[in-house]
């Protein structure tokens, strides 16, 4: 008997030991689109890849997959070569309810709901107003927000609505999840 509680014991010592190191967590994934969090940046690539995407990366060091001349289907961003968070852009007629009953479906009510606005550096400047809901479940989190459409004083239009849908993983590079 106490040779098995020390052999568990041991056991427990090494999960601790990597959950603490930021080795991946399988049982604790995101999938989405088919992309899972811990996947490589050579997974991800070749995923993309067969679906006949492309892969490249911006100047702040994200992956971007999709097609450079038309638009970026996904933006992914790595944590020691680990696939962390995963973002894209989603139509807001078509795809942003289907998708809020998919996530109340899979973690239920939002955590937060939050109205917010931010800088806006466009033409005439100003904010931009968001919605953001956020789910959590154990290390993973969910956001799906949007924007409304805005017009300046002469209603011309300032930006479109849009809306985005992304998925992140509790990760040791991060400082704030």
């Amino acid at each position: 008997m106490e040779k098995r509680l020390r052999l568990q014991s041991f056991i427990m010592s090494i999960v601790c030991v990597a959950a603490a190191s930021g080795l991946p967590q399988q049982a604790l994934a995101f999938n989405a689109d088919g992309y899972n969090s811990w996947m490589t940046k050579e997974q991800v690539v070749a995923l993309a890849t067969y679906r006949g995407l492309m892969a490249w990366e911006n100047k702040d060091g994200l992956l971007l997959i999709g097609k450079p001349d038309t638009r970026i289907e996904g933006t992914f961003s790595f944590c020691h070569n680990w696939l962390v968070a995963y973002n894209r852009t989603i139509d807001f007629d078509t795809e942003y309810f289907p998708k809020l009953k998919e996530l109340m479906r899979y973690y239920g009510q939002p955590v937060t709901v939050e109205a917010r606005e931010v800088p806006w550096s466009g033409t005439g400047g100003g904010t931009l107003q968001l919605v953001d809901m956020r789910w959590y479940n154990r290390n993973d989190r969910a956001d799906l927000f949007f924007n409304p459409e805005a017009r300046d004083a002469t209603g011309t239009l300032k930006y479109p609505r849009n809306a985005n849908l992304s998925f992140s993983t509790r990760n040791t590079c991060w400082a704030q999840f």
